[in-house]
């Protein structure tokens, strides 16, 4: 089977921990960033409250035979309109947002990779919950 050219992303994950400089980490186990563990939530909400954080996990799979490095894009959409939006150049990333900061109620969390004309796209429901 032949791979597919372009840029790749993974299933985006909501994560429920994250501890950075983790100790006695085992390289087979997928939710490792950068030194991290992390532990996915099998909730799809998060309190919106002062100190509460939103962190997403994903992969990006880059292509080699393309020169440029990829870019993400992360879009919180809610009845079709994006109510946020933000962008890195990132080969795996662990996004962090204030919940306090994003409204109550239900969303797609879109994330979009590109590199140089490709792109791959992920999707996750999520809702923040209000006080």
């Amino acid at each position: 089977m032949a791979q597919a050219k372009g840029v790749g992303i993974s299933s985006l994950t909501l994560v429920r921990s994250f501890t950075p400089n983790a100790t006695g980490l085992d390289p087979n186990e997928p939710f490792q960033f950068q030194g991290a563990s992390i532990v996915p939530t099998l909730e799809g909400n998060a309190p919106r409250t002062q100190d509460a954080v939103l962190r997403l996990f994903f992969v990006i799979y880059p292509d080699s035979s393309i020169s440029s490095k990829p870019t993400v894009e992360i879009e919180f959409i809610q009845n079709g309109n994006t109510l946020n939006q933000g962008s890195s150049a990132a080969a795996d990333a662990v996004m962090s947002v204030a919940a306090a900061a994003i409204p109550p109620g239900s969303y797609e969390i879109h994330a979009t990779a590109r590199q140089g004309d490709t792109t791959a796209a992920a999707t996750i429901p999520m809702t923040i919950a209000g006080l």
